[in-house]
């Protein structure tokens, strides 16, 4: 299994299979409305900041900015390499290599994870800590079944941890929205003011 270690550094895991999709999705800012909905939510609240908790190589930003969005940008991931290439795409935007846990910005009015929550071995944790970095609103992706299942998938790369989750789990922390589907995933907006 990879080790976060491994996740900070394989180049591979990140820029192997994935690299065609994402150099498409910076040149194509429509496609990231398409292939992830969420990004759409995120702008429908109007955000003054956004944390983009696990964001890869920045493609949900290309987004933001495409549809019009001026406010302070923040990207975090655990992938250096993934951060770097975010870096090179996006110039002028501030992405920082570190975990959840690690990162010691202010607060932002949404903070957004999309498909972070379904790789980590504590999510309820998870969910307690993008609630502190949030001022507002947390915006996050899951996909959401009947059963909640865990799987351990060999991308070719090592093995790494898949879970899904039931609707339940984030009522109990008080999801004030409904759970929307949002392609394969589902959109789940937690308001600080009101989860516990």
């Amino acid at each position: 299994m990879l080790s976060l270690e491994d996740l900070r550094e394989d180049p591979a895991y990140v820029l192997g299979q994935y690299r065609d999709t994402e150099r498409t999705w910076i040149k194509t800012p429509k496609r990231v409305g398409l292939e992830i909905p969420a990004c759409d939510d995120v702008l429908e609240l109007e955000p003054e900041s956004i944390l983009d908790v696990g964001c890869f190589t920045g493609y949900a930003v290309g987004y933001f900015r495409f549809r019009g969005f001026d406010g302070q940008y923040t990207g975090i991931d655990i992938n250096r390499t993934a951060i770097e290439y975010a870096r090179e795409r996006f110039p002028g935007e501030v992405f920082i290599p570190c975990s959840v846990d690690e990162y010691g910005g202010e607060e932002h009015d949404v903070v957004f994870a999309s498909r972070v929550i379904i790789h980590s071995y504590t999510p309820k944790r998870m969910i307690r800590r993008l609630l502190d970095l949030a001022a507002r609103v947390v915006v996050l992706t899951a996909k959401i079944e009947d059963e909640k299942r865990i799987a351990y998938l060999d991308e070719g790369h090592g093995e790494f941890m898949y879970r899904t989750f039931t609707k339940a789990f984030f009522e109990r922390f008080g999801a004030r929205r409904s759970i929307t589907r949002a392609g394969k995933y589902h959109t789940i907006v937690l308001w600080k003011d009101t989860c516990h």
